[in-house]
């Protein structure tokens, strides 16, 4: 295609692309009050406070520091095969996604170098496969050509940007189609050099929001998003991908600015199966299933573990979770402690139950004294566990930082941490204490040991186990820290019974959801909107659903901070 004249319209159209939009501050216990930290130059103003630091949520929205984002890799595939029908997924070969907030946003690094050509590739290997016919739509023989090419323009600029194109992109993008015509290519050619070039713009890539109209109250000066960048936030959040008709539609007629307008939308986009599988994407991300893809295991100890026993641990786990969410009774505490799975012939056979008929995977009862929920799947404690043995630090670690929202220091300086390799006659437990004793590392160990403690009946693949090194397993457990859930247990079922009652667990539940929604950590500006997402979760009974719709009509999905972009 004519790179000369691609490359004009980019350059004409990269508008804004360029600075530093606000860092999020360090995140927190979802909910919690928090004492004031001093804003610097630029920063988002904290909530207004009383004395003893609890936020104060009157006058007006209160919501913290908002990057510009970039598509990730799902949104990019979802965004490309609702714009032009493309289902080859292009961007898996994309550099990784960013995970500020612990969920893939790309807010932080520029694009440059092998970025800017994976784009470029892509966008030219998408418009070679377009149907032009199809992204058209327009009778080119009773309207004419050039009739359908500016209607084409116009409307394709629109659902590619999310929003009307301004007239003077509108006159870049034609004049790059009328040039390719004046050089002799045809009406395919054109069009295709079109998408190809347009997928490379800033406004296609980046999820811009300038704002329509300052609000001006105790938690600082925002911006009123408009029509078009609250339809986004819904579309990226509940789909993944672009607006559909409906949403641009409710945008054009400003009926997108209230809570009251926006839920009808988010409970409609729920029925869509699109919601399903970014429901999805939120557990695997928030319970760290995509690391499945890279556990391995010493073959020696454990030679049953391969790549299909380790697709169906995620199968079994993304399984229960859709049933709950989509057709059991949709709350956390099942998520936590449901006492049914299921599985396939080989997670079966992990689990000592009979081999299910047929291949695929069947609803099965677990012995309550085994497993319960989540905390007990094979998928979670073998990511959690070494190659050759379980783990009670991992195992402590995802408690304390997914479900409790407690962020942990990093080792001190210098510090190597050398998991203890089995040894005949001891114990995970007895080869472990050494780090509560250790005071370079007792003070995060005695946080997160005595939790995976309570995981130990369950080996480095997740199989249920009475014995470690020819000696009784002991699974006493205890939580430390000042939380609600503080004190001993025994087990994980046990374990998963507790969280299930925590307030704590619940506020994080609702915080991860918010994070994943926003695409980056929470700080203190965002208390208030952290406050009221986790009481309306708590009003409907814990329903995920229900907390889902509590997000997307939030001050966060409304508003961002007003502030100038650095140069």
């Amino acid at each position: 295609m004519h790179r000369d004249l691609s490359m004009t319209v980019l350059v004409a159209l990269l508008v804004g692309c360029v600075g530093d939009i606000g860092e999020p501050r360090t995140s927190g216990p979802g909910g919690r009050p928090r004492p004031g930290v001093p804003g610097s130059p630029g920063s988002v103003p904290d909530v207004p406070r009383t004395p003893d630091g609890m936020a104060i949520c009157s006058g007006g929205p209160h919501v913290g520091a908002t990057p510009l984002r970039r598509l990730t890799r799902a949104e990019y595939d979802h965004t490309v095969r609702d714009l032009v029908g493309d289902t080859t997924s292009p961007a898996r070969g994309f550099t990784v996604d960013e995970t500020p907030g612990g969920f893939h946003a790309n807010t932080v690094a520029p694009v440059a170098g092998l970025a800017v050509e994976q784009y470029q590739t892509a966008a030219e290997g998408i418009a070679s496969r377009v149907n032009v016919d199809a992204i058209v739509a327009c009778d080119r023989a009773a309207d004419g050509e050039e009739t359908c090419a500016r209607r084409f323009i116009e409307r394709f600029a629109l659902r590619a940007f999310r929003r009307p194109a301004e007239p003077a992109e509108l006159t870049a993008i034609t004049a790059l189609y009328d040039g390719a015509r004046a050089a002799g290519d045809d009406f395919a050619t054109a069009v295709r050099l079109v998408v190809e070039a347009v997928l490379q713009t800033p406004s296609f890539l980046y999820r811009q929001e300038l704002g329509a109209g300052e609000v001006s109250g105790t938690g600082g000066t925002m911006l009123r998003l408009s029509g078009y960048e609250v339809a986004s936030r819904l579309s990226y959040f509940l789909w993944q991908s672009m607006p559909d008709d409906d949403l641009f539609a409710a945008a054009a007629a400003n009926e997108l600015t209230t809570p009251a307008q926006i839920e009808p939308h988010v409970r409609r986009m729920l029925e869509d199966d699109r919601a399903r599988e970014a429901v999805r994407d939120f557990n695997a991300q928030w319970l760290e299933l995509e690391a499945l893809d890279s556990v391995t295991k010493d073959p020696d100890v454990y030679p049953e573990f391969d790549a299909t026993l380790a697709s169906s641990m995620r199968a079994e786990t993304e399984r229960f979770l859709d049933h709950v969410v989509w057709e059991g009774d949709r709350t956390l505490r099942t998520v936590l402690t449901g006492n049914f799975t299921f599985v396939d012939g080989p997670l079966a056979e992990l689990y000592g139950l009979d081999a299910p008929a047929g291949g695929g995977l069947v609803r099965v009862a677990l012995d309550a004294g085994e497993r319960s929920g989540i905390l007990t799947h094979a998928s979670l404690l073998s990511t959690h566990a070494k190659t050759n043995q379980s783990s009670p630090i991992h195992r402590g670690k995802f408690v304390r930082e997914r479900l409790l929202c407690q962020a942990l220091p990093a080792p001190p300086p210098g510090l190597m941490v050398v998991a203890p390799d089995p040894a005949p006659g001891l114990t995970t437990r007895q080869r472990f204490a050494e780090h509560s004793s250790n005071e370079d590392c007792a003070t995060c160990h005695r946080l997160m040991d005595p939790i995976g403690f309570g995981f130990e009946r369950y080996d480095g693949i997740g199989r249920f186990r009475t014995t470690d090194q020819g000696l009784p397993v002991d699974d006493s457990g205890e939580i430390l820290g000042g939380t609600d859930v503080d004190g001993p247990f025994r087990g994980a079922p046990e374990l998963a019974q507790r969280l299930a009652e925590s307030t704590q667990v619940s506020e994080c539940f609702a915080t991860q959801w918010t994070r994943f929604a926003i695409g980056r950590a929470d700080g203190p500006a965002d208390d208030c909107v952290l406050a009221d997402v986790a009481e309306r979760f708590d009003t409907a009974g814990g329903d995920i659903r229900e907390l889902i719709v509590a997000v997307a009509t939030s001050d966060a999905f409304l508003y961002r901070p007003a502030y100038e972009v650095a140069p």
